[in-house]
């Protein structure tokens, strides 16, 4: 995993550390997002490893401090659609 920036057409900008494999990116920050916010956010750019990509949000997913996904959520999960590096 590596540090990351994930910048949404929308203006959302979010850091977070990013885990890339073929063709996806899982991305997790410590940002708590809702379902409505997660719901509006679709292209953004990736920025890892000195190299900017287009991504396209699939999923989003609460993380949680404990594994039976009870209390708080503690961050969000993203997982990202990778296209051809910008």
């Amino acid at each position: 995993m590596t540090n990351g920036k994930l910048i949404f057409e929308d203006g959302v900008e979010l850091t977070g550390t990013v885990d890339l494999g073929g063709d996806y990116a899982i991305f997790k920050t410590d940002t708590v997002l809702s379902q409505d916010q997660t719901g509006t956010l679709k292209t953004g750019e990736l920025q890892a490893n000195d190299r900017k990509e287009k991504v396209l949000l699939e999923t989003a997913q609460a993380i949680h401090a404990d594994q039976l996904d009870k209390g708080e959520p503690q961050g969000t999960k993203l997982t990202l659609r990778r296209f051809d590096p910008i």
